[in-house]
C-alpha cells in the first residue's frame, strides 16, 4: 500500500513538474537555492556510501537516491512555480490536503460508526479497536494530513475563497476527525501553530477575529477529545470508560533514542549509511539491544540524520536546515507566509517524534512548498543553470519511476505465489527471487523467505542472509539466520541471533518454549543445532 500511495505521489509530482516547467519557460533560467543543492549533494552521498560499502545494497542506494531526487525535483518545481504564479502553488497544495483531509474523515467516521458503505465497497477499510487512521494506516499519519487540512481551511479563508463560518465550521469538523485519532503528534501540532499566532500577532497585526477563531477551535478540539471516551461508551465502542493517552510510551521513545545515541558514538565519523538506520540496533552485546520491538527508524529526523550520516556530515546537513529555517522565520511579513511556513511546520513537528518524510505523500508536498518559500520569502539563489536541467531531472526520475515500478510488481507477484508455496497451494517456483534491476534489497528479502535454511550455504550466502535480516528484520530471518549460522559450524554467531529474535520481537515465555521445542525438533535431526545455547 506504501509503494502505490508514493508512486501515485510521484507520478502527480512528475505532471506538476512538466506542466509548470513547460508553462514557466519563459523564465529561461532554473534558481537553486540551499535546499536543493542540499538534496542533490544528499544524493551523492548516498552513492558514495555505496561505493566505500557502507551501505551494502545497492536497492538501498537506488531508492534513497529516489526519494532524494523527488525531494530536489519538488524543491526546483515549487520554485519555479511561485516565480511563474505567486501564491499557486501554495494554492494547490491546502487544497489538495483539504480534499485529502476530507476524504480520510468520511472513511475515519465510516470506521468509527462502523457504519456499512454498500456499493461504496472502496470506502470499507476494516476499522481498527481504537484510534482510527482511515485510509492511512497510522494515526499519527491522519492526524497530520487532518491538520494540514485545518491550515488549509485558515489559508483559503484568508485568500477569499472560503467564507469565514464555513472555513470554521469545515475545521471543526476536521478537529473532530483530530480527536478520534487520539494522537499526541497532533496535539504539538495545534500547540506550535497557536503558539506562532501568538509570537506573530503585533509583527503581522493578526486580527483579533483571526486569533479568536484560531482559540475557539482549539477549545471545541479539546473538548472533543475529552468527550470522545463518553461517546465511546454511549455508543458502545468501548466496554468501559478509557482514559485519556498520556506519556504512555514516552520512556519507550526516549529509550530509542538513548540507543540511537549510543549507536552514533559507537561509529560517530561515517554513521550506518542512508535509510540504514536498522542496522544501528543491532548492538554487540544482544542483550543491550532496544527490546521495544524492530525499529526501522528512530523515529526522529535529527537522530536518522546522525544514524545514517555521522556526527561530521550529520550535524552540517542539520545546520544547515536550522539555518534556513532561523532565517525563515525572520523574513515572514504576510499572513500567507506564516500559513505556508505553518504547513512546513507541521510535518517537522512529526518529524521529530515520528517518520512522515520516509512517505513520499508527504515528503513531496513539502518539497514543493519549501521551493515556493524559497521566493516568497525573497531566498538568494545560489546557482542558476539553464532550462535543459529540468528537462534532465524530469527524464531522468521518469526512467527511474519506471524501473522501480517493474522491479516492485515483479517482486509483488512472486510474494504472492511464495504464500501460495507455504500454504501448499501452489508448487515451488523454479527460482528462489525474481530478476530485477534495482531492488536488489526487496529481492533478497523474497530469497531469504524461500531457502532452505538446513541445506548447505556458501559464506556468500551467510553475508546475504545476514545483510538483508539487519536491513529488513522480522522473526522468520531472525530464525533462519539462527539456523544457517548453526549448521555452518558457528554457534556463537548463531546464538547471538537467537538472543536478538528474543529480545527484539517481544516474546513472551510460551512463545518462546514454542520456538525452542522447533529448535530442538531440528536439532534431533541435524546435531549441530544442539550446539547453540538458548537463553534461560
Amino acid at each position: 500500500m506504501d509503494f502505490y500511495s508514493d508512486a501515485w505521489a510521484a507520478l502527480v509530482l512528475w505532471c506538476v513538474g512538466a506542466a509548470v516547467f513547460w508553462r514557466s519557460r519563459l523564465l529561461t533560467r532554473m534558481t537553486w537555492h540551499t535546499l536543493p543543492i542540499l538534496a542533490l549533494g544528499c544524493v551523492a552521498i548516498v552513492w558514495v556510501q555505496y561505493t566505500v560499502g557502507l551501505v551494502e545494497s545497492f536497492g538501498v542506494a537506488w531508492i534513497s537516491s529516489l526519494y532524494l531526487l523527488g525531494l530536489m525535483l519538488a524543491l526546483l518545481t515549487g520554485t519555479a512555480w511561485e516565480r511563474w504564479q505567486p501564491g499557486q502553488c501554495a494554492d494547490f497544495l491546502f487544497i489538495a490536503v483539504l480534499v485529502g483531509a476530507s476524504g480520510s474523515l468520511l472513511i475515519q467516521v465510516q470506521q468509527w460508526l462502523l457504519l456499512d458503505p454498500g456499493q461504496l465497497f472502496w470506502l470499507f477499510i476494516p476499522p481498527p479497536p481504537s484510534r482510527f487512521h482511515a485510509n492511512l494506516g497510522q494515526p499519527n499519519q491522519l492526524s497530520s494530513l487532518l491538520c494540514l487540512g485545518v491550515l488549509a481551511c485558515a489559508w483559503l479563508n484568508g485568500r477569499g475563497r472560503l467564507p469565514g463560518w464555513l472555513a470554521w465550521g469545515w475545521a471543526v469538523m476536521l478537529g473532530v476527525g483530530l480527536a478520534l485519532t487520539d494522537s499526541r503528534t497532533g496535539w504539538a501540532i495545534v500547540l506550535v501553530v497557536l503558539g506562532a499566532l501568538l509570537v506573530w500577532r503585533r509583527r503581522l497585526a493578526i486580527p483579533r477575529p483571526l486569533l479568536v477563531g484560531a482559540f475557539a477551535w482549539a477549545i471545541v478540539f479539546a473538548l472533543c477529545v475529552v468527550a470522545l471516551p463518553h461517546v465511546n461508551l454511549w455508543l458502545g465502542r468501548a466496554n468501559e470508560l478509557q482514559e485519556l493517552r498520556g506519556a504512555s510510551t514516552l520512556h519507550l521513545r526516549l529509550e530509542y533514542w538513548a540507543k540511537a545515541w549510543d549507536a552514533v558514538l559507537r561509529q560517530p565519523w561515517w554513521g550506518y549509511g542512508w535509510m540504514q538506520a536498522s542496522l544501528a540496533q543491532f548492538t554487540p552485546d544482544p542483550y543491550q539491544m532496544v527490546t521495544g520491538g524492530t525499529l526501522r527508524h528512530t523515529h526522529n529526523l535529527v537522530f536518522d540524520l546522525l544514524v545514517e550520516l555521522g556526527l561530521p556530515l550529520g550535524l552540517t546537513v542539520c545546520t544547515l536546515l536550522v539555518l534556513w529555517a532561523v532565517s525563515a522565520m525572520r523574513r515572514v511579513e504576510r499572513m500567507e507566509q506564516l500559513w505556508m511556513l505553518l504547513f512546513v511546520a507541521a510535518l517537522v513537528v512529526h518529524a521529530l517524534l515520528e517518520f512522515p518524510l520516509h512517505y513520499a505523500y508527504f515528503l513531496l508536498p513539502l518539497g514543493l512548498m519549501l521551493g515556493a518559500l524559497n521566493v516568497t520569502l525573497a531566498f538568494r539563489p545560489l546557482w542558476t543553470t539553464s532550462g535543459w536541467s529540468a528537462v534532465i531531472a524530469l527524464a531522468l526520475s521518469a526512467g527511474a519511476l519506471t524501473v522501480t515500478t517493474r522491479d516492485y510488481l515483479r517482486i509483488e507477484d512472486d510474494f504472492f505465489s511464495l504464500r501460495f508455496e507455504h500454504q501448499r497451494l501452489a508448487r515451488p517456483a523454479p527460482q528462489t527471487a525474481p530478476e530485477v534491476v534495482a531492488l536488489t534489497q526487496l529481492q533478497d528479502m523474497v530469497w531469504l523467505a524461500r531457502v532452505d535454511p538446513v541445506r548447505s550455504h556458501t559464506e556468500q550466502d551467510l553475508d546475504r542472509a545476514r545483510r538483508t535480516t539487519m536491513l529488513l528484520p522480522s522473526l522468520m530471518a531472525k530464525y533462519k539466520l539462527a539456523s544457517m549460522y548453526a549448521l555452518a559450524g558457528q554457534p556463537e554467531r548463531a546464538q547471538y541471533w537467537v538472543v536478538v529474535m528474543i529480545r527484539m520481537n517481544r516474546l513472551d515465555a510460551r512463545a518462546v518454549r514454542n520456538l525452542q521445542r522447533l529448535w530442538q525438533e531440528q536439532a534431533a535431526i541435524y546435531p549441530a543445532m544442539a550446539e547453540v545455547t538458548w537463553p534461560v
